[in-house]
């Protein structure tokens, strides 16, 4: 209820929901009374990414947060004696040109219009899943359900109001017959 009152998004409450939940129960004794050892140890278990040391981090410190000074019900914080994780800064691996257009030339509709959305306004697929012609002007984009269940407005690229302009109103990634 807290995490939704803070507007996170669905998605994002189910899954700090499924981590605290997971962490409960493997730890021996349980979340209220675990050690910072004990869950650094949880934490940074297997074979995990740097990047879900940090998630899972965050999700466990929110929650101590929680129980230590919002509610009131837990008397002490073990994510106090664990430092941040640091994630290193990955390079961008973008597609090379020659195959972007070589996709581009040979995609058939409406994979095409997906691929053109990817390409010139970055959507994932959600974000184009939930995207509507109404949405897109010559010159601006509306994503609708952005990450975090945010709205933002981007730039409509030239190339992506070629292909979007003369859609007809309603979801731009339709279900096809076949």
């Amino acid at each position: 209820d807290y995490l939704r009152s803070k507007g996170r998004a669905v998605s994002t409450v189910a899954t700090y929901v499924e981590i605290l939940h997971r962490l409960d129960r493997e730890l021996s004794q349980g979340l209220d009374a675990a050690h910072a050892e004990e869950i650094r140890r949880w934490i940074f278990a297997g074979t995990r990414s740097a990047g879900t040391h940090k998630l899972y981090r965050a999700i466990i410190r929110g929650y101590y947060r929680w129980g230590t000074d919002i509610v009131d019900e837990l008397e002490y914080d073990p994510m106090v004696h664990l430092p941040p994780v640091k994630v290193p800064r990955r390079e961008p691996r973008p597609v090379p040109a020659d195959q972007v257009a070589d996709i581009l030339r040979r995609a058939a509709e409406p994979y095409r219009t997906w691929y053109v959305l990817a390409r010139y306004a970055g959507l994932r697929c959600c974000e184009i899943a939930g995207l509507d012609r109404e949405h897109v002007t010559r010159e601006n984009l509306l994503v609708v359900a952005g990450k975090g269940g945010t709205q933002d407005s981007l730039p409509t690229h030239a190339e992506l109001w070629a292909v979007i302009a003369g859609l007809p109103p309603g979801p731009v990634a339709r279900a096809t017959d076949g």
